[in-house]
């Protein structure tokens, strides 16, 4: 004789396989016995504040848009042709790093937010890429600017790089023979 399974949560019979009471999920498991089957009740609490951004492709949207804000705009002369510099290249203007501050603000969050969605399996990428631009312009930026101190700055506190320090430690021992110690 088989019994067919109760679905249960508390005293109550439920049809369906997630209730939802005071931001609570109850997610009802099956757990089949060899006497009976019954159903398991698992509470999930939902906690923190919900998702600012539901999928990565909403997020990647803005992350892009960030990038281009920050890569400026071209400079046009009156008569609407863009104006070049020395190698031909388009002269930029209103161009500004790029920051992770500066692309946290973009998202709508602060630094530390960002920094937290990074730790969310389905953003990691989408965050991580970002944050690789971002490290990728600071590491640049040791090369073409006069003072490194604000790239270098950037990378140690934000990209955990660090400043190598060798020592160099010679010594000069003399031995003696151990019966000049007892005269």
């Amino acid at each position: 004789m088989t019994r067919k399974p109760i679905k249960r949560i508390g005293s109550k019979k439920v049809a369906s396989n997630k209730v939802t009471e005071n931001n609570t999920d109850l997610v009802v498991v099956e757990k089949a016995t060899k006497a009976l089957d019954v159903t398991e009740v698992i509470t999930k609490r939902t906690v923190g504040r919900p998702l600012k951004y539901q999928s990565v492709e909403e997020l990647q949207v803005l992350i892009d848009g960030y990038f281009k804000e920050c890569d400026g705009k071209i400079l046009y002369d009156e008569d609407g042709k863009p104006v070049l510099d020395k190698k031909g290249e388009p002269v930029l203007y209103d161009k500004k790093p790029y920051v992770i501050t500066g692309l946290g603000l973009a998202l709508g969050m602060s630094r530390q937010g960002l920094i937290n969605y990074n730790e969310k399996s389905i953003f990691f990428d989408a965050i991580t890429h970002a944050k690789q631009k971002c490290e990728l312009y600071a590491e640049s930026c040791l090369f073409t600017n006069s003072s490194a101190n604000g790239p270098s700055f950037n990378l140690k506190n934000n990209y955990g790089w660090k400043d190598k320090v060798e020592l160099e430690q010679t010594t000069n021992i003399k031995y003696s023979k151990l019966e000049d110690f007892f005269v």
